[in-house]
């Protein structure tokens, strides 16, 4: 073999490009010295220039195979749909506050709650990461997603286990959370140090992931909310929300959770047989939308949203406009989608002023139940396809809707199925 073939199969093997004139140099030295001892004995053993080069290169050669090898026994532990170059970071262009945790940051970049796992995305669902969840916290069940960006995400199950990663989920840190404060429902976290968490004595902050909590204010507390039902969000580290059950209730902080206050919604939201806690808010700087169920049947049939708009960070609210459906699904203060019981779906471009149905194209038999836009284009949703049976606790069994990620690239008229992990 020539010898700067080996040459460059030994720099391959290291991933590490030489200098410039590195192998005329080398290939100078071998040739034209000899190797002695300090007392001026020569190792040369009649040796010719060509056997000396010889050896050389075989020298090269043996290394340029133990580099390899040690190459492809670590990319046997590497996940193999993890690129060599991670992806550049993205800020997530979905508004974090639209769902209860937000499982969705772009239009490539999307989260699936699995059974005890987390499947991350970052392009669009052609592959995807898997985050075990450890077994078996009972009194905790539940798994939040906050995504930060596209590379920073926190995963928090229960209030037990923290995970935190800095390069969209190749590499996680784990931390084990102190919370003891007597409930246990997921803390909401801003971003993978500062969280916010309310318990039987008031309102807990952290700034170390999870690892140490202070007291800020005796208000909220499990005393007055259920953590379960009625959530904590912050916008930053300044302004934030909890939203209580209740018809037209919203706390409003501007202090880090040091005081609150009931935001003011005018005229007061219709009466309605779900309870009527507010969807949303969903803010976009200081201006946001949120909204409260109007009449209808039990299954939803019939039902309208109000949808009370803000200028002043939340502590306002007023000029309801009617959403035909059940659930809104805002991407900025002008356009919204909203999604009615049967899975119909509507947009509007001018906040509320106007609406347009959209006639989505499904395969046979599914229906969508909940959208994320993720732009003007592309959208992420999840429809019912048939159903599963599953066993009860107690014995017997029953059928459940089976519910499937689907997504949308021409603003929701067309929906494809998003294949996860191992299907």
């Amino acid at each position: 073999m020539d010898d700067q073939i080996l040459f460059d199969e030994f720099h391959a093997a290291y991933d590490y490009e030489p200098r410039a004139g590195s192998f005329e140099r080398m290939r100078a030295t071998l040739a034209n010295s000899e190797v002695r001892t300090p007392h001026g004995i020569s190792f040369g053993f009649g040796l010719s220039d060509r056997s000396r080069r010889l050896i050389a290169a075989l020298t090269i050669a043996l290394l340029a195979i133990a580099a390899a090898g040690t190459f492809l026994a670590i990319q046997q532990y590497t996940h193999r749909t993890v690129p060599v170059v991670p992806p550049p970071t993205v800020g997530c262009t979905v508004n974090q506050l639209l769902a209860y945790d937000s499982l969705v940051c772009s239009a490539d970049d999307a989260a699936v709650l699995g059974a005890g796992e987390v499947l991350l995305t970052h392009d669009a669902g052609r592959t995807w990461l898997s985050v075990k969840m450890p077994c078996c916290f009972s009194d905790s069940p539940q798994i939040a997603v906050r995504w930060i960006d596209s590379e920073n995400i926190v995963v928090v199950y229960g209030i037990h286990l923290i995970e935190v990663t800095s390069d969209g989920g190749i590499h996680w840190q784990v931390i084990r959370s102190t919370w003891d404060g007597g409930t246990n429902y997921p803390p909401f976290f801003l971003n993978a140090d500062e969280g916010w968490q309310y318990g039987s004595s008031g309102l807990f902050h952290t700034i170390d992931g999870g690892a140490h909590w202070t007291t800020v204010s005796s208000f909220p507390s499990a005393k007055e909310f259920d953590p379960w039902a009625e959530p904590l969000f912050l916008m930053d580290s300044e302004d934030g929300f909890i939203r209580p059950s209740g018809s037209g209730q919203l706390y409003v902080t501007r202090d880090d959770g040091l005081t609150w206050s009931r935001a003011v919604v005018s005229p007061g939201p219709p009466d309605s047989q779900f309870g009527n806690v507010p969807q949303g808010p969903f803010m976009f700087g200081r201006a946001g939308a949120m909204a409260f169920f109007n009449a209808g049947d039990s299954l939803g049939n019939g039902t309208t949203l109000s949808v009370y708009e803000t200028a002043d960070g939340g502590l306002t609210w007023s000029g309801p406009r009617s959403a035909p459906g059940l659930w809104l699904a805002p991407l900025d203060v002008k356009v919204w989608w909203v999604l009615d019981g049967q899975g119909h779906l509507s947009r509007t471009s001018d906040g509320g002023q106007s609406w347009q149905r959209i006639q989505t194209n499904l395969a046979n038999g599914m229906a969508l139940t909940s959208v994320t836009p993720a732009g003007d284009a592309v959208l992420w949703g999840v429809a019912t396809n048939g159903y599963v049976a599953k066993t009860l606790p107690g014995g017997g069994v029953k059928n459940y809707p089976n519910l499937v990620t689907v997504r949308s690239t021409d603003g929701g008229a067309h929906w494809s199925l998003v294949k996860l992990h191992g299907q």
